[in-house]
């Protein structure tokens, strides 16, 4: 369970002596002032999510508000047009059979019988050779003309009345080649214009159409067959006025099929077939006034195709059968551009009427052209589009699985809703086919309105379905302009329906930053986590998604703490404080994995909140001590095989780090040996003062193979040093590193030695003595020279001196004494005066106490005193002087056993204490220098005393500082020196100066 951290907790007292002693038995006073807590938080998804690191997230859209699972988005198109359907009647089934109708004509209502306006149509069935006269109310009338063999092939019938009002039909017989005219009152014929009373160059071929002019005194005719028009007079039986080819029009006419005359200027208006083109002619003047079409066939811009008709329209306009384009259009005779299209093509095209009477039937138009919608035979249809609701395949919109419907939309491109009409859809949607047709129908908002585009959101009332079907509203009577045209029809060629759905295979996640405090504080304890969603509307859907929130370290990405979200409530919160995997975590993330197993539905991640108490990081201390918690630089073990079996605990570890008493009770750190790569995992414990203590300490022990013992610390070769790393698991920048020198516990050998080197085993009086310590490796513990003292013990007389060795900078445990101890005639001297009192005979102990207690020991004799040369007394005050004889020195001479170069000294009032000796040749080259501990005699000569070397004993062995013997000359020997003052005790450093010759 986490280490909870109340005011309990204090600061605790920095490193002390006497720690494991006085840990238990620290008073209050020790304590500090509780560590001040903070507090921090990380918040995101208000309003919108911004803290996430997009290379940990995967399948996941943000968007302002949530975050859910990435979409799969899909969108299908229906490309069928839909229009008024433009039918506004049909030939009806009860009327006369027809077989091949070419021409109908709305007759004027002066004509039509009583009572009131009624729909009478004159329709020409050439096939058939018959003119009937047929009411829309009551089809069932017979009320026709013609057939075998009155008629030969009629192609065209128009309705007038004459000058005197009466009921005349012209009528166009190709076949025949001839016009005639027929009282329909009465069904006789009033004249024929005929070959048989036309001269040769006006005989007629296949005429296509003729009207009356002048109320009927003058019939205009279209002869096809001669690509001409003619002007025949009734009165006078001929022909008065011929058309070819227009006066300014360098394309004469070809197949002709059709003639109107313009209500408006007068001009013939003629459907040129073969030219692809509409014109006007000024009967004046013969000339084209007006044209549509470029003579050559097509369908864009200004171009025709085969047109088979054309009306001048009392607005100005042109109607046209644009027959070869299977389409009726409109056109501007002033501007020559198509103003209107009949939205649905019309198979074979052969005739067109706009009804302009004022009647209910105003503006709409009477066809002979291919059924519609599916082309069949062509058969009289009065065009006019009239409110209808079409409806969309059933299988026009199956995504294959349950989506989230996104939107309805048409395309402006495809859609076109003229003024006075309106285009509304509805939906209905069902998860299995066989339901759809039972659904309700939804608009935007409910079953009672209607999506009017060109985007908008679809119902969510259709959410989780599959298939969807839609239902158009098209209306050209829109009662908010009040005004109705049945020319006019909303247009709407194409609809999407977008949709996304989820991948239930797939899993998503949203990965926050990387979530830390500031760089001046350190997270003692994660607090909260909270966290919104958005729990489904719907309750079945609830079960079908599942968010779950990670908690993940940084540092390894591992998860630290995971839980789903509640599928019944957007709040969910999480106590953290209780996870223990998530202790001394400075830097995590926040990751939620989103699943889903309906399509239509993805879980919703709204926001998150972590919450945590901080505080200011302090720096950490690591150190190795002594048992009383002293820092040390180097421990001393015993070697495995001297101290069986290793049970004294050696090694002690302090950890100061009071970011860590919030945290942990203890700590494990691991101990390496560098040499020996031996590693042990120590475990430290808090202690009532706040430091965190390896107590009891540790065994080590040193090894001269492999590691291989268990709790135990082996270093290696005598010497091996311990590392142990400590890094604040509150702070990683926080890093504590301590060494210390792992020694093995060794006994030197200790060798006497006289001023050469060589070792002694006896000395005389007025020699000195040197100590020589080797293996001593346990006592070179730092990069300073280190240093060991010796005694030596002259029991007959109880004098006792000291000796200093310093060790020798080679790592191997060498020391040795820079000056020597003087051996002299005992005369009742001090204790340790800087030299030993010694009688010949005598036997004197030197003795080393090593760090483990045990003693190193040595016995050295003092050889019988032997009478020595006398120096000659000072003359004169001289403080003191120096003698070197015999002077010259001849090798040859004085060179053997028993004698050699010798050096006295006499001092007068005063102590002299030698220093050094440098030896110089004539040219004032240094050739040896000598410690003052190398001259074989007493260094410090009292006041009144007299020394001399002894006879055999070489001061200097003639050798140079380089090992080389010194040549035959003169030289010098400057002596640096101590004197003392035996009057005043004042002391003085001073040199003498001393010349020799030497005969090699």
């Amino acid at each position: 369970m986490r280490k909870g951290f109340t005011p309990a907790h204090f600061l605790h007292a920095r490193f002390s002596a006497f720690l494991l002693l006085t840990a238990l038995s620290l008073s209050s006073s020790t304590f500090l002032l509780a560590q001040q807590l903070g507090q921090g938080q990380y918040r995101d998804g208000q309003p919108r999510f911004l803290r996430f690191d997009q290379a940990l997230t995967q399948n996941v859209a943000l968007s302002d508000t949530v975050a859910s699972l990435l979409a799969q988005t899909n969108t299908i198109v229906d490309p069928d047009t839909f229009v008024l359907s433009g039918v506004d009647w049909r030939y009806p089934s009860a009327a006369p059979a027809l077989v091949s109708p070419t021409d109908i004509q709305k007759i004027p209502e002066s004509l039509e019988p009583a009572p009131g306006p009624q729909d009478y149509y004159l329709i020409t069935d050439a096939t058939a050779r018959r003119i009937y006269q047929l009411s829309v109310s009551t089809p069932t009338t017979d009320n026709s003309f013609g057939g075998a063999p009155t008629l030969d092939k009629p192609v065209a019938a128009i309705a007038y009345a004459d000058s005197t009002g009466k009921f005349k039909v012209i009528i166009t017989d190709q076949a025949a080649n001839q016009v005639l005219q027929v009282d329909w009152t009465f069904k006789t014929i009033d004249w024929r214009i005929n070959n048989a009373i036309l001269p040769a160059a006006d005989q007629l071929s296949a005429p296509g159409d003729a009207i009356p002019l002048n109320k009927g005194r003058e019939i205009l005719i279209c002869d096809t067959g001669r690509n001409r028009l003619l002007i025949f007079d009734l009165q006078s039986n001929t022909v008065v006025w011929r058309l070819a080819t227009p006066v300014n029009d360098n394309t004469a006419l070809n197949t002709p099929v059709d003639v109107e005359v313009d209500p408006v200027t007068g001009y013939f208006v003629i459907t040129d077939k073969n030219n692809h083109r509409v014109l006007m002619v000024d009967r004046a003047s013969s000339e084209n006034r007006w044209q549509f079409g470029t003579g050559q066939a097509g369908n864009g811009g200004s171009r025709l195709s085969s047109p088979t008709d054309a009306n001048a329209l009392p607005n100005g306009n042109v109607l046209i059968s644009d027959a070869g384009n299977k389409r009726l259009i409109e056109v501007s005779a002033s501007q020559k551009q198509i103003i209107y299209t009949f939205a649905h093509p019309l198979e074979d095209l052969r005739a067109a009427s706009r009804i302009v009477e004022d009647i209910p039937d105003k503006n709409k138009t009477l066809v002979i052209a291919g059924n519609l919608p599916v082309s069949q035979n062509a058969l009289p249809i009065r065009l006019g589009y009239k409110n209808e609701t079409p409806l969309s395949d059933n299988d026009n919109f199956d995504f294959n699985t349950p989506v989230d419907f996104d939107s309805l939309s048409f395309p402006l491109a495809a859609l076109d809703v003229p003024a006075g009409t309106t285009l509304r859809l509805q939906l209905r949607s069902a998860n299995v086919i066989a339901e759809l047709n039972n659904a309700k129908w939804y608009g935007p908002k409910d079953t009672t309105d209607f999506y009017a585009g060109p985007i908008t959101a679809i119902n969510p009332v259709h959410d989780g379905h599959r298939f969807m079907q839609y239902r158009a509203y098209l209306n050209n009577d829109d009662n908010a302009q009040k005004k109705s045209d049945p020319l006019l029809t909303p247009r709407l060629r194409q609809v999407r329906i977008a949709a996304h759905f989820y991948d239930t295979n797939t899993t998503g996640t949203l990965t926050s930053t990387v979530i830390r405090d500031t760089s001046q504080q350190i997270i003692t304890t994660w607090k909260r986590l909270i966290v919104h969603s958005v729990v489904p509307a719907e309750p079945q859907q609830r079960t079908q998604v599942q968010i779950t929130l990670n908690v993940r370290d940084e540092a390894n990405q591992n998860t630290l703490f995971s839980a789903p979200l509640s599928s019944t409530a957007n709040l969910n919160q999480f106590d953290l404080s209780v996870i223990n995997l998530l202790r001394r975590k400075q830097a995590v993330r926040l990751q939620a994995v989103l699943k889903t197993n309906n399509a239509a539905i993805s879980p919703r991640l709204n926001d998150w909140v972590l919450e945590w108490e901080n505080t200011q990081s302090t720096v950490s201390t690591l150190a190795f001590t002594d048992p009383n918690g002293n820092p040390v630089d180097f421990y001393r073990v015993a070697a495995i095989a001297d101290n069986p079996p290793l049970n004294l605990g050696t090694v002690f570890l302090s950890l100061d780090d009071m970011n860590l008493l919030p945290v942990e009770d203890a700590v494990n750190l691991l101990v390496r040996a560098t040499t020996s790569a031996d590693t042990q995992t120590v475990r430290l414990t808090e202690q009532p003062n706040g430091l965190f203590l390896l107590t009891p300490g540790y065994p080590a022990v040193m090894i001269s193979e492999a590691p291989s013992r268990r709790n135990v610390l082996e270093g290696r070769s005598r010497r091996d040093t311990l590392a142990v790393r400590y890094v604040d698991p509150t702070d990683p920048t926080d890093l504590s590193i301590a060494r210390v020198l792992l020694i093995q516990n060794v006994k030197g050998q200790m060798l006497i030695e006289k001023r050469s080197g060589g070792q002694v085993d006896s000395v005389s009086v007025g020699d000195s003595i040197f100590v020589h310590l080797t293996g001593e490796t346990d006592r070179d513990v730092s990069p300073a020279i280190d240093s060991l003292v010796v005694k030596f013990l002259n029991t007959n007389i109880s004098d006792t001196e000291s000796l200093t060795l310093y060790e020798v900078p080679n790592g191997t445990g060498e020391f040795r004494s820079r000056f020597g101890i003087p051996f002299v005639k005992s005369a009742g001297g001090l204790v340790n005066d800087g030299k030993l009192q010694v009688s010949g005979g005598e036997q004197v102990r030197i003795e080393f106490v090593d760090l483990d207690g045990s003693i190193l020991q040595q016995v050295i004799r003092v050889r019988t005193i032997i009478d020595e040369p006398r120096l000659r007394t000072l003359a004169g005050n001289k403080a003191f002087e120096f003698l070197i004889a015999p002077n010259p020195y001849n090798a040859r001479q004085h060179g053997n056993v028993n004698d050699g170069l010798r050096l006295g000294v006499v001092a007068n009032n005063g102590d002299v204490l030698i220093r050094r000796i440098e030896i110089y040749n004539l040219a004032g080259e240094r050739v040896r220098a000598l410690e003052g501990a190398e001259v074989p005699f007493q260094k410090l000569i009292g006041r009144g005393e007299v020394a001399a070397t002894q006879k055999g004993s070489y001061w200097w062995n003639l050798r140079t500082d380089t090992g080389a013997t010194a040549a035959s000359g003169t030289y010098w020997a400057k002596i640096y020196l101590r004197y003392t003052d035996g009057a005043t005790g004042a002391a003085q450093e001073t040199t003498a100066l001393r010349k020799f010759v030497i005969v090699q």
